[in-house]
């Protein structure tokens, strides 16, 4: 089980593409060890906030540079990692 606050760690399989570009994010932090229910993911986009699971997929319709922050938690604490303008969406050429 776990016994300490997890680490905020962020993957993408790919950071830039043309509209609409879609993008899987995984937590790549530590603290993801126990069983599932212990550890809670919040993505956040902008203003759009989703609370889901170690992975999700997000699909950016219109070009522009995009930010994406992470907050896990488990009983122990929490921790967020925030990449700035880390997704790059390109118009059609």
């Amino acid at each position: 089980s776990l016994l300490y606050a997890p680490k905020a760690w962020i993957e993408m399989d790919h950071s830039s593409g043309v509209a609409p570009l879609t993008v899987t994010f995984s937590f790549a932090g530590t603290g993801n060890t126990g069983p599932v229910g212990e550890v809670k993911y919040l993505w956040t986009f902008g203003e759009d906030e989703i609370d889901g699971g170690p992975a999700i997929q997000k699909t950016f319709i219109e070009p522009g540079k995009y930010s994406v922050k992470l907050k896990v938690s488990n009983h122990y604490g929490d921790d967020e990692v925030e990449l700035v303008s880390a997704i790059d969406v390109r118009g059609p050429a």
